[in-house]
């Protein structure tokens, strides 16, 4: 994909016209046009005829025109070529490129019951899980039934409308198709109504912050596909939903905010996230084929097609038509700059752009260049330079080139040019500036879900004194095993044949009496005593504060290593492998309660445990980020007992450890959790624990 948008006249490759697009084209459209394979292209053999479908001739351009007015609302977007020919971008077109950068987003859902049976105010249980089927592709080309149904089924639909700070209440919509009558009613802390969509542009009245819009349809299989629910009393029957789900959040403006910080540190924008996943039920996800699951991913990639459009006028209308038409409007009334006809030629009498109107870069750089100099600060020109000075922003803007390509990196400039001018019209107080209220709206690839779903064996197994445990050892799921595993674990960890590829992970439950907890638990109160009075050496512990309030404390025994950048970076942290002994010795109450238990029932070899650690989460709100027990400090196997409330070990997180994991197993409490020794979860992949996984105090016992 070219980083700067080709010269008229020049070779347009197909792959740059429409990125990351399934080919939903129909007969006699851009698909038949263009080459099948990159192999075919005229432009991979290197011709240069004039008859080549690239060539930007005047018959070309024009049924390029005819071609983009053809096409339907889930595919319109695949064209932005009337810049490309003309030579001069819209704001509309490169926000379009914006979108094809980021590519397709939504996927194929389902939602499990939570495991946690913990109770009570103070220990609530663990979210439901959301399991998200990335591994499917999409149909390429699409199915006549994926076709048929985003043309035709999706719309009209009966919507259920639901406002909440957090995720649970459309989590437990989605997972209790008999409680969702009951549902449509109003509390303190949620709103939820129902309403009939009749198109994708009918939904933007409610796309707001921590909404979630939900459409309801029946599985009907074959060609018809979708059946769309339209009667209120129909929702307890939809197993098959599509969900629109939004979140303020700064991670869908990181690149304007990174360019927007080296101009000036108080100018920061936010973005509302919009997650788009189609939810089916879990009867659904066990019983359909690898193929019929393909042509819902399918249909749920239309579906987001079709959203880009009501996503690029939020965008045009919301960032650049009515901010830059409020700001002049803002200056006006101020009544204070200079005067028109001080102003250059090219700015004098620059009107606001009625809204919907095709504005152009180059036209908003102007307009925006004749803002900043009426309010007497720095202008994009200005602003262009200051970022070519600036070494790390060059740096920031280089590495993500996929980005900033000329175009878009005009755009960014001309907005943080109206974020300056709004901020120096405040007279720099940034609370007052109408882009703190204003959001970008775009679509992220992050969820709080996970990839497989891990078969679990249970073995009942019986200790030395007669008490029963339960053993689960768990495998990923036949056909769908993460691409690394085969180079991590020995051939003779798994079966291929077998389809048997055990994670390398194995929990131990019901080994601990509760007696036995409740003393363990108020050995690690004690310990928590002692660090607050200061009894123990400041090298063994290690707290973790936001203002006033400890959230997490690591301790060590026996040993301890070095994990803070501050630890890191000392020039003494590479000797002895970053491992030092300068810690007390493993406490008594760690050997005789923890330690000895585990021995008997074999869970560990004896004499092997020589250090203990003990994390305490002291109110669930802070975990630990992913992370690798590296095979040079820790030796195999690596155990933990988990103490007081419930939670998971994830694998695979990303962003901190929070999105987007691969699987997880349960850890209730008292739970033993063992990565083994030749095991993929030790070896190939990072583990977590997320704040979205402890309700209340929890602590690992390690």
């Amino acid at each position: 994909e070219p980083s700067t948008p080709p010269r008229r006249g020049s070779y347009v490759p197909i792959s740059f016209i429409a990125p990351h697009t399934p080919d939903f084209g129909p007969s006699g459209s851009l698909s038949r046009d263009a080459p099948s394979t990159p192999s075919e292209s005229p432009v991979a053999a290197g011709a240069k005829s004039r008859e080549s479908p690239f060539y930007m001739t005047r018959r070309v351009k024009r049924r390029l025109s005819e071609l983009e007015a053809s096409f339907d609302f889930w595919e319109g977007r695949a064209l932005p070529c009337a810049d490309l020919v003309s030579g001069e971008s819209s704001v509309r077109s490169v926000l379009a490129r914006i979108l094809d950068v980021k590519g397709t987003t939504s996927s194929v859902c389902y939602m499990r019951e939570t495991e946690s049976k913990q109770e009570g105010m103070q220990l609530r249980k663990l979210p439901h899980i959301m399991y998200r089927m990335s591994y499917l592709e999409p149909e390429s080309p699409a199915s006549s039934s994926a076709r048929s149904c985003v043309e035709e089924a999706l719309f009209p639909a009966r919507a259920c409308v639901i406002q909440s700070d957090d995720d649970v209440a459309y989590r437990e919509y989605v997972m209790w198709p008999s409680r969702r009558l009951e549902m449509l009613g109003e509390n303190d802390k949620t709103s939820c109504s129902t309403c009939m969509a009749d198109s994708i542009a009918a939904m933007r009245r409610h796309l707001r912050e921590n909404s979630c819009v939900i459409l309801h349809y029946r599985y009907r299989g074959g060609e018809a596909l979708l059946e769309a629910c339209q009667a209120t009393r129909s929702v307890a029957e939809s197993d098959l939903q599509i969900c629109l789900s939004l979140k303020q959040s700064t991670t869908g403006t990181t690149e304007i905010n990174r360019v927007a910080g080296s101009i000036s540190k108080g100018l920061k924008l936010s973005a509302l996230c919009l997650k788009l996943d189609l939810f089916i039920s879990p009867t659904l996800a066990k019983n359909l084929s690898t193929a019929e699951l393909s042509t819902l991913a399918t249909v749920v990639a239309g579906f987001e097609r079709g959203l880009e459009d009501l996503i690029l006028g939020w965008n045009t209308d919301t960032l650049f038509h009515r901010y830059l038409a409020d700001l002049e409007r803002k200056f006006e009334e101020a009544g204070s700059g200079n005067e028109a006809e001080d102003l250059p030629c090219d700015c004098a009498g620059a009107g606001a752009a009625p809204r919907g109107c095709c504005l152009s870069l180059d036209g908003l750089l102007r307009r925006v260049n004749c803002l900043c100099a009426r309010v007497g600060c720095m202008d994009t020109n200005k602003i262009f330079r200051a970022l070519r000075a600036d070494a790390e922003a060059s740096a920031f803007i280089q590495k993500n080139s996929k980005f900033f390509c000329r175009s878009t990196t005009r755009l960014v400039v001309a907005l943080v040019g109206l974020m300056y001018a709004d901020l120096a019209l405040e007279g720099g107080k940034d609370r007052e500036c109408l882009y703190r209220r204003m959001r970008v709206l775009c679509r992220t690839d992050s969820r709080d879900s996970f990839r497989y779903e891990m078969l679990v064996r249970e073995t009942l197994c019986k200790g030395v004194c007669g008490r029963e445990f339960v053993k689960n050892e768990y495998f990923f799921p036949p056909r769908h095993i993460p691409d690394n595993y085969r180079d991590v674990v020995p051939a003779s960890q798994y079966d291929a044949a077998a389809d048997i590829y055990p994670a390398g992970v194995t929990t131990y439950t019901d080994l601990f009496s509760d007696e036995g907890l409740r003393k363990v638990e108020g050995r690690v109160v004690e310990l928590e005593h002692k660090i607050s009075q200061r009894l123990l050496p400041e090298s063994c512990y290690d707290r973790s504060q936001h203002w006033n309030c400890v959230r997490r404390t690591k301790t060590f025994f026996g040993a301890r290593y070095l994990w803070t950048k501050e630890q890191k970076s000392q020039s003494s942290a590479g000797k002895a492998g970053g491992i030092r002994l300068d810690v007390p010795r493993v406490p008594k109450w760690v050997r005789e309660d923890v330690e000895d238990p585990l021995v008997r029932c074999r869970v560990v070899p004896e004499n092997f445990i020589n250090s203990s650690a003990v994390n305490i989460y002291h109110d669930g709100s802070e975990g630990i980020q992913s992370h690798y027990d590296d095979d040079s400090r820790f030796a195999r196997p690596i155990v933990s007992l988990r103490l007081f409330s419930d939670s998971r070990l994830s694998f695979g997180t990303q962003f901190f450890g929070y999105v987007n994991g691969s699987f997880f197993v349960p850890m209730p409490r008292g739970c033993i959790t063992v990565m083994e020794e030749r095991g993929y979860a030790a070896n190939g992949i990072k583990h977590s624990v997320r704040p979205t996984d402890m309700t209340a105090k929890s602590v690992a016992v390690i």
